[in-house]
């Protein structure tokens, strides 16, 4: 099977990628990264959270003043937004940040209040937007596949050891339907479906690879 020959248009370009670091207390609330690589968006996950939280509060900084808000959210009553909400950013049920169309300038600290009755907890963390290139590419050795019957072999041109993989943006894993060589630069699915829609290599040169099954 050659994999030298790319027989499918490749994606290349620019991505953002989240990292955090975040401050965590036993017992209390904290922030994990959720990281989303397709598309560009960042989320702020909120960890440990009581019951029955009565209101969400996210703020740029790291304090929970009223002119740091960004928004706010008691369930079920709609979102509201506070001084410094852009308009590309949302809460969820559980508490996420979710900030789309993440940009440079989101880089920095995040505070989250959970109120809960008489439970209020506030948690801090550090956001960095990292812009990821890539002048390689991903081969993959389809241009048209049969649901449930083809598989696809996809190889990662790059001289990294540590290559994590990601199947519509989720990482992916050796399984049953999935085969990694032991260089982790080769993947192949033993049957594809009509959702896998794109595969991703990314390594931490850093350099982003994207390629969109035919």
């Amino acid at each position: 099977m050659d994999l030298s020959s790319p027989r499918c248009s490749l994606w290349r370009g620019l991505m953002l990628v989240a990292s955090l670091l975040a401050r965590q207390a036993s017992g209390q609330i904290f922030i994990t990264q959720v990281q989303r690589i397709k598309g560009y968006v960042s989320i702020l996950g909120l960890e440990n959270a009581p019951e029955n939280v009565q209101e969400y509060s996210w703020y740029q900084g790291t304090q929970d003043s009223t002119g740091n808000m960004i928004l706010s959210y008691k369930p079920p009553n709609p979102r509201e937004p506070g001084p410094m909400y852009s308009g590309r950013e949302r809460v969820t049920g559980t508490g996420d940040l979710v900030i789309r169309n993440s940009m440079l300038n989101d880089t920095g600290n995040y505070t989250v209040r959970v109120d809960a009755g008489n439970d209020t907890q506030t948690a801090t963390g550090w956001l960095e937007i990292h812009v990821l290139g890539s002048n390689l590419g991903i081969s993959v050795n389809a241009t048209s596949l049969v649901e449930n019957m083809d598989s696809v072999a996809a190889y990662c041109h790059t001289n990294v050891t540590s290559v994590p993989w990601y199947l519509n943006a989720v990482p992916t894993s050796i399984s049953h339907w999935i085969t990694i060589s032991p260089d982790r630069k080769t993947l192949v699915m033993h049957r594809v479906s009509r959702y896998d829609r794109t595969l991703q290599c990314a390594v931490e040169s850093p350099e982003a690879i994207l390629a969109s099954f035919p």
